[in-house]
């Protein structure tokens, strides 16, 4: 297969496809599968998991394509994605104290590039993003949100490279992005517990409570000083995050409606969600 059609069908370059193929091919599992399935390489379950997270639409188009049946897909989609939630917090995962102190060098130099105002001791930006999901047969009204379609509410945690650092993916899309930060257990253990956290502060919309670790917009400017504070708070949602988490949630594909087994195996939904994300800095692998 030619460069480029690979690219096309799975949005990865042939070098990034090899490495997610070296990373999850020791968590595939043993192929115990009767039929056409058995003869599958890994090589060819990944293209298949890849070209339906990419490009969505039904598993049978998938499978016309590579010439494989439908259920042969569905297993392909399961082992894989499986396989990539097992290796994903190699990926998905804060930074240590000492990367920390680039991470707040880097977001101070997003503020001094954009209008000469630097942010000090941000430690990343955090949205939630919506991901569509059949309606579940089990309570369907938790899932309806508020711009009235089903869907898991994902929390994300970010740099200022759109690394991601944190995925948290356990409610229904009905929920308020601050009831789910603090249910969190980044909220619970990084910050409440103890503190294990260096001094510092993540950016977040008005969507969130203002808190000692958390810096908001302020509503409602009374005084001029005010208001580069809110420029600089508004120039990390718009660039990276996290109203511009959009980068990253642009990356996740609309094909979580093709997710028919979310309601029978509502965790393969979330580990959909975190592949998603351990495939972005997955496109700055060491090379």
């Amino acid at each position: 297969m030619s460069e480029r059609n690979l690219f096309q069908k799975t949005l990865l370059d042939r070098r990034v496809f090899n490495y997610v193929l070296e990373v999850i091919t020791p968590s595939f599992e043993r192929n115990t599968r009767r039929g056409r399935y058995e003869h599958l390489t890994p090589t060819h379950k990944l293209y298949v998991a890849l070209q339906f997270y990419a490009l969505g639409g039904f598993q049978w188009l998938v499978g016309d394509s590579s010439r494989i049946s439908q259920s042969a897909v569905s297993n392909a989609i399961s082992e894989v994605t499986s396989a990539l939630a097992a290796v994903s917090q190699q990926f998905i995962r804060f930074p240590t104290a000492r990367e920390f102190t680039e991470v707040k060098q880097a977001f101070y130099q997003l503020g001094l590039t954009q209008h000469g105002v630097g942010f000090p001791n941000v430690l990343g930006v955090i949205d939630c993003t919506h991901c569509r999901v059949q309606a579940p047969s089990n309570a369907p009204e938790q899932y309806f949100n508020r711009h009235l379609y089903h869907s898991i509410n994902v929390q994300l945690i970010a740099g200022p490279d759109l690394k991601i650092y944190n995925v948290f993916a356990e409610f229904p899309g009905s929920n308020h992005d601050s009831y789910i930060w603090r249910n969190s257990a980044v909220w619970r253990n990084a910050f409440e517990d103890g503190g294990t956290f260096p001094e510092g502060w993540l950016v977040a919309d008005s969507g969130y409570p203002q808190e000692p670790w958390i810096m908001t917009p302020v509503a409602n400017t009374v005084h001029l000083l005010m208001n580069p504070y809110n420029l600089d708070v508004d120039d990390f949602e718009d660039h990276p995050l996290p109203d511009d988490l959009q980068p990253c949630h642009e990356a996740i594909p609309g094909n979580y409606m093709d997710i028919h087994t979310y309601e029978q195996q509502p965790h393969l939904a979330k580990k959909k969600v975190l592949f998603h994300h351990a495939d972005a800095p997955a496109h700055r692998v060491p090379g």
